[in-house]
């Protein structure tokens, strides 16, 4: 009886008709852009959880794997960073942060 779902199809069609499934759904949690939260929010009859467009953040703890975590850094935030799902704020642990801040800035700056 309980459920999440993740829909493939993203066309302007079936979100509309999402919106308004009443019957068929509890909530919808939009991701994306700022057009389509604002569509979300005017057309929707399925109530929603906004979460906003962006301000995605990343922890990067003391005990972490600095190689995976300088890759998902790179990731989230050279591969594509005008998308809502950009990473705009590096948390990372003090104790490492002396040694490893100046790695991911060569990072980022290698990628763009």
């Amino acid at each position: 009886p309980y459920a999440v779902q993740f829909v493939d199809d993203t066309s302007h069609e079936t979100s509309a008709e999402l919106m308004k499934l009443t019957e068929y759904l509890d909530v919808l949690i939009p991701r994306g852009g700022a057009n389509l939260i604002r569509r979300v929010k005017e057309q929707a009859t399925v109530p929603i959880i906004e979460t906003g467009t962006g301000n995605n953040h990343i922890y990067i703890d003391k005990d972490s794997q600095l190689t995976m975590a300088t890759n998902i850094i790179v990731n989230a935030k050279a591969s594509r960073p005008s998308v809502c799902n950009a990473a705009e704020t590096l948390l990372i642990h003090s104790e490492i942060a002396p040694f490893f801040l100046p790695v991911i800035e060569k990072a980022l700056v290698e990628h763009g």
